[in-house]
């Protein structure tokens, strides 16, 4: 088995592989929480959109007058 030298340190071939595989599911992990957090994001980003159009719609709204027919049978 060889060894392979890290830092100051020695790691066998199997401890760096250990290693490795550990940084690759560390890594899968951080992407799933990266995109955990990314869907709350872009859901607050539409609301925001959304209220802002319905708060604009509101207020063209209040600027206009209506006409209220009434008719009686």
């Amino acid at each position: 088995m060889g060894v392979s030298k890290m830092g100051t340190g020695t790691r066998t071939a199997d401890e760096c592989l250990d290693l490795a595989q550990q940084l690759q599911v560390a890594n899968k992990r951080i992407e799933e929480l990266e995109k955990k957090n990314r869907e709350p994001e872009e859901l607050n980003n539409f609301l925001r959109k959304a209220s802002a159009f319905l708060l604009r719609a509101i207020g063209s709204l209040e600027n206009r007058t209506f006409k209220v027919y009434c008719f009686k049978d």
